[in-house]
């Protein structure tokens, strides 16, 4: 995945539209240190954060790639991505590009999406170990 151009990094001009209360540290999410990262208010799977990232350029998304470097956090228990063209969407419309659930023995979670510029994250939190 590194000779591909990273929309979605800071580097490249993206940057944080919008987040749920709370979400510490969201520019991380961006940043491709493993040593800076976005920290989440809470484990508690009734409440869902958000982050909404303005990709570099708009673009067609074929690719989404998830990582988590940190060893003693809790796990999202499912990330789902939407798009959009706009922000705000028209009528709050997002486009569902689908979502993915992460594995905890492994670091990256790649799958494969189409459409919109603007992306909301939508993140579920797993209730169980921290």
């Amino acid at each position: 995945m590194k000779s591909r151009k990273n929309f979605a990094a800071k580097g490249s001009g993206a940057g944080i539209l919008d987040s749920s209360k709370g979400v510490l540290n969201k520019g991380a999410i961006l940043d491709p240190s493993n040593e800076n990262y976005m920290v989440l208010p809470t484990c508690d799977s009734e409440h869902e954060d958000f982050v909404i990232i303005h990709l570099s350029e708009e673009v067609q998304v074929g690719t989404i790639l998830v990582s988590n470097h940190e060893d003693f956090s809790a796990n999202l228990d499912q990330i789902t991505f939407f798009g959009s063209i706009d922000y705000p969407p028209p009528n709050d419309h997002w486009v569902s590009l689908g979502s993915i659930r992460p594995n905890r023995l492994s670091r990256e979670f790649l799958s494969e999406y189409s459409d919109g510029n603007n992306h909301l994250l939508d993140l579920e939190k797993n209730m169980g170990e921290e």
